[in-house]
């Protein structure tokens, strides 16, 4: 195995596709109106699928052992677990664990830390762990796409 640390950006690169008309096949780092304000108008088309087109497409990616849930607050949990936070959004349920992805709601470093936290997290023996979708602004799409497909 090798082992390169932590990665400055976090999350995958942004992948398009400038077959026919410029697409958005992954969302990362790079936002959609960054690209737009280089080369224009792009459509974005992430769909899940088993023939993906570009890596991080199938439905079910990114996904820790441990199973992940996105909060439903309608739904009553018991046990061992583990929340992943954005800003304040940490739910008022007995959690054995929370990690923040960014204490200051800062998208860039919720990127930088969303592996490390599912990775961090995925070796404590947790029963669940859960989590929120952040605002899609800047990259919080690109985060919630991962974190959608995670818990898939």
């Amino acid at each position: 195995m090798l082992e390169g640390g932590s990665c400055r950006v976090g999350i995958e690169s942004t992948i398009i596709s400038l077959v026919g008309t410029p697409t958005i096949l992954r969302k990362g780092r790079i936002t959609k109106e960054e690209i737009e304000s280089v080369i224009g108008s792009v459509t974005v088309n992430i769909n899940s699928s088993s023939k993906p087109e570009a890596p991080g497409m199938l439905e079910k990616h990114y996904a820790p052992t441990t199973k992940l849930e996105i909060y439903d607050n309608n739904k009553e949990y018991s046990g061992n677990i583990a929340f992943i936070a954005f800003g304040d959004n940490t739910p008022n349920i007995k959690l054995s664990s929370v990690v923040n992805l960014s204490e200051d709601s800062d998208y860039i470093e919720a990127g930088e830390n969303l592996y490390s936290a599912l990775r961090d997290l995925d070796k404590e023996n947790f029963d669940l762990i859960l989590t929120s979708y952040i605002p899609e602004i800047s990259i919080g799409q690109a985060i919630n796409d991962k974190l959608k497909r995670a818990s898939a």
